[in-house]
C-alpha cells in the first residue's frame, strides 16, 4: 500500500512526485474529522482545492473523506532462535529499535507499554536489543541530569510485565547537551540483553579518545550527535560485537518540492564523516583479529546497526560504511530483502529505509526482518510505540 523511495546515490533522482497529499484544513473542510487512515486502506473519491503550502502540493479536502479498510495488522517476526533449549546451532537474535524519545515519566507510560508489547509479542524477545533515543531520567527537563537508569529500568520492568524476560541493560551517558535531539533529553544509544542467553564481555562508547586510539581518521565525527555504543557479547562460547548507532538527524532538510533546488538534505556531510569513522573502527576491530589469530573466530563477528538516518541506495551505505572491492568489510542485510515491505519510516508519503543492519563476513549466516508495527498506522494516540520500525536479525554464530 505504500510507495518506496528509490532515488539515487545522492538521495535525489526519482522522489515519487506522483504522491498526492490530502490536507485537512477546518476552514475549508467544514470541520470534518481527520480520518484515521492506515496503509492499505482504499480511499473513496476525494474532492478538494489544489494548493501549495510548506513546500508541498496538496489537495485541501472540502468535506469528509471516507475509505474502505484494507485490514492491515501489526506483524510478528518468525525469526526466533532454534537453540533456546541449548540444542542445535549457536544462534542469537539481535534487534534494533528507535524508541522515540522514551523517558520514565508517566506521560510515556502508554508508549512504554506498547514498546514492551512489541518486544515480547512481535519481536519474540530478542537476546540483544540495541535501542536509540533513550532520554535521561527526567525527560526534557533541562537541569543537567544525564543519567538514564530510571528510563531503562522502567522499560525492562514493562517488558517483564508483558511476559518477557528480565533484561539487563547498560548505556554511557553523554555530557549534558551534547547529543542533539530534544533539548534537555540527552538522548543516547543503549543495550538491553537477556543474560540467561548471552553474557556481556565488555562495552565502550566511541568517544573521540576511543576512536583516536583505534586509528580513526576523524575521531570527532560524532561531535554534536550520539556516540556509537559498541558491546561484545558471548553465547555458548562464541563472541560477537554489536555497534549501536544513531547518526546525525535529517532535521533541517528542505521539502522536496520547496523553494531551494536542489532541495537541502541536512546533515549529509556529517553522516558521511560518521560512516567513514565507523568503517575505520570496523577496520580496527578486524586488524586486531589478524594480530591475534587465536581470536579470529571471535572478534571478527561484527554487527553494525541502528538509525543511520540515510537510505540504502546512497553512497554512504553502498560505499563509505561497508567499503568497496577488496576493502569491503560489511554487508547491509537490508539489501537481502526483496519484497515491497522494505521500509522503516514514512515521511511525506515516501516509504523509506532509515534503520540498517550490517554484518561482517565472519558472521556465518544471518537473516533480517523488518517488523512493521508502527509506521503503517495513524499516530493519533500516546500509546504509539515509535515513528520507526524495529529490525530483528537471526545470527548464526557457527
Amino acid at each position: 500500500g505504500g510507495i518506496n523511495l528509490a532515488a539515487d546515490a545522492d538521495g535525489y533522482g526519482d522522489t515519487n512526485p506522483e504522491r498526492v497529499q490530502i490536507q485537512f484544513d477546518p476552514t475549508i473542510s467544514g470541520g470534518a474529522a481527520v480520518p484515521a487512515i492506515t496503509v492499505s486502506d482504499r480511499l473513496d473519491d476525494v474532492t478538494g482545492v489544489v494548493g501549495y503550502s510548506f513546500g508541498n502540493y496538496e489537495v485541501n479536502a472540502t468535506g469528509q473523506v471516507t475509505f474502505a479498510t484494507g485490514g492491515l495488522g501489526a506483524e510478528t517476526t518468525d525469526l526466533v532462535t532454534p537453540d533456546r533449549n541449548r540444542g542445535g546451532p549457536r544462534t542469537v537474535t539481535v534487534a534494533s529499535y528507535n524508541v522515540l524519545n522514551l523517558d520514565p515519566l508517566s506521560g510515556d507510560d502508554a508508549q512504554r507499554a506498547t514498546l514492551a508489547g512489541h518486544i515480547v509479542n512481535n519481536l519474540g524477545t530478542p537476546d540483544v536489543i540495541g535501542v536509540q533515543e533513550i532520554q535521561d531520567n527526567n525527560g526534557t527537563i533541562d537541569d543537567g541530569t544525564t543519567d538514564a537508569t530510571e528510563t531503562l529500568q522502567a522499560l525492562v520492568d514493562a517488558i517483564s510485565a508483558a511476559g518477557g524476560p528480565s533484561y539487563s541493560f547498560f548505556d554511557v551517558a553523554p555530557a549534558d547537551g551534547t547529543s542533539g535531539g530534544v533539548p534537555g533529553g540527552n538522548i543516547r544509544n543503549a543495550f538491553l540483553y537477556n543474560d540467561a542467553r548471552v553474557s556481556l564481555e565488555g562495552f565502550e562508547s566511541l568517544t573521540p579518545d576511543v576512536l583516536a586510539a583505534a586509528g580513526v581518521g576523524d575521531p570527532n565525527a560524532f561531535a554534536g550527535t550520539r556516540n556509537p555504543l559498541a558491546a561484545t557479547f558471548k553465547h555458548r562460547g562464541k563472541e560477537f560485537t554489536v555497534v549501536n548507532n544513531h547518526l546525525t538527524s535529517r532535521f533541517g532538510s528542505t521539502p522536496i518540492f520547496g523553494g531551494p533546488q536542489p532541495f537541502v538534505q541536512a546533515g549529509e556531510a556529517a553522516r558521511e564523516a560518521q560512516m567513514q569513522a565507523l568503517n575505520d573502527y570496523v577496520d580496527h576491530l578486524l586488524s586486531e583479529v589478524k594480530a591475534s589469530s587465536s581470536r579470529a573466530s571471535e572478534a571478527g563477528r561484527i554487527i553494525v546497526l541502528g538509525d543511520l538516518n540515510t537510505f540504502e541506495f546512497t553512497n554512504d551505505l553502498t560505499e563509505i560504511l561497508p567499503g568497496t572491492g577488496a576493502d569491503r568489510v560489511l554487508t547491509n542485510l537490508i539489501d537481502s530483502l526483496d519484497d515491497d515491505n522494505v521500509y522503516t519510516f514514512i515521511f511525506d508519503g515516501n516509504s523509506q529505509v532509515l534503520d540498517h543492519y550490517l554484518i561482517s563476513d565472519a558472521v556465518d549466516e544471518a537473516t533480517l526482518d523488518i517488523v512493521h508495527v508502527n509506521v503503517d498506522f495513524p499516530r493519533i494516540s500516546p500509546a504509539v510505540g515509535s515513528d520507526h520500525e524495529p529490525l530483528v536479525g537471526l545470527i548464526d554464530l557457527g
